[in-house]
């Protein structure tokens, strides 16, 4: 017994210092509504100037207080961890009238359980139920949705199959490993937020 006590007092303490402070989020800062505000009165967007994608760190989106779609994902989830909402940061491949596009946003689970997203300073309150039918309705022809760390590394990937051409055994297989993935990546953020409360 004395193990596991000492076991769940040390994960107690690890997953409580990460919410120990907000070190990026305003006082004032308590929701989606109010991130919306912060981002929207101090931040512009301002595409990279160089041929590929620069994910900023959050201590220097915070200091250039400009960046694009990944930086504002990145600051978005950031402050999102910090008022104890879980969230995501998907980079979503899909096709307009133009050709192919890639966009990073900040999906999040609004208090009800339900789905939105920031999409740069704007917060797209949509209550979803699945994150894919939060896709579904703003970026119709998507067929990738890779959910990545602030560093653009890809954890896992939401995959549309009503476009997509997996072949059927590639599909099941890639499903149940997602599937593992993103139940794993919900049980931590339980596990610290139970820590939290």
């Amino acid at each position: 017994m004395g193990k596991i006590s000492s076991f769940l007092i040390i994960l107690l303490l690890i997953c409580t210092s990460s919410f120990a402070q907000k070190v990026v989020t305003p006082e004032y800062v308590w929701d989606a509504y109010d991130l919306q505000m912060w981002l929207r009165g101090n931040f512009v967007t301002r595409e990279d100037k160089v041929p590929a994608d620069e994910w900023k760190s959050v201590p220097r989106m915070l200091g250039d207080r400009a960046g694009d779609c990944e930086d504002f994902a990145v600051l978005s989830s950031k402050v999102m961890t910090e008022i104890l909402t879980w969230n995501q940061i998907v980079v979503i491949d899909y096709t307009d009238k133009t050709g192919p596009k890639r966009h990073a946003i900040t999906i999040f689970k609004e208090s009800d359980g339900t789905f939105s997203y920031f999409s740069n300073q704007y917060y797209i309150n949509h209550h979803a139920k699945k994150v894919e039918d939060l896709l579904d309705k703003d970026y119709p022809t998507w067929q990738w949705a890779e959910v990545t760390n602030n560093t653009g590394k890809i954890k896992y990937v939401y995959y549309n199959y009503k476009i997509g051409e997996l072949k059927t055994e590639e599909a099941k297989k890639f499903e149940v490993l997602n599937e593992k993935l993103k139940t794993l990546e919900e049980k931590i953020y339980q596990l610290e937020n139970n820590a939290h409360n």
